[in-house]
C-alpha cells in the first residue's frame, strides 16, 4: 500500500522558493526500489516545481496547474506531474517557486510504494 506525503495549504511567498517539502519524512531517503507518483495544483498561475530524485531531475521548472480554488489540491487523473521508480539509496528533493508578486497556495501529494 502506498504511503502518501502531502500538503494541502503550502503558501509560497512572492518571488520565493520553498524549502525541501520532503525533509524529515520517510519519503526523503528511499531504502528500497519503489514506485512513486507526484501531483500538484496551485490556487493561481505562477508556481513552478523542482523534483530531484538522486542525481536525476524528474521535474525542472515545470508550471503547476492552477485550479483556481482557494484551497487547491491536485486531482489524480488531471494533475500528475511525474511518476516512475526510485532506486534504493536515493534522496528526494521537492521545492516550489513562486514567480508572481503575491503569495500563492499550493497543494501537492507524493505517493511512494
Amino acid at each position: 500500500m502506498p504511503q502518501r506525503v502531502s500538503d494541502v495549504s503550502l503558501s509560497v511567498g512572492a518571488n520565493a522558493t520553498s524549502t525541501n517539502r520532503l525533509i524529515g519524512t520517510l519519503a526523503e531517503f528511499i531504502t528500497r526500489r519503489t514506485p512513486y507518483q507526484f501531483a500538484a495544483a496551485a490556487a493561481a498561475a505562477g508556481i513552478t516545481c523542482l523534483l530531484i530524485i538522486g542525481t536525476t531531475i524528474a521535474i525542472n521548472g515545470q508550471g503547476v496547474s492552477p485550479n483556481g480554488g482557494a484551497a487547491p489540491f491536485p486531482k489524480e487523473k488531471d494533475d500528475v506531474g511525474s511518476r516512475g521508480t526510485i532506486n534504493p539509496g536515493r534522496r528526494v528533493l521537492l521545492t516550489f517557486t513562486n514567480t508572481t508578486g503575491g503569495a500563492v497556495l499550493v497543494g501537492w501529494f507524493m505517493d511512494i510504494g
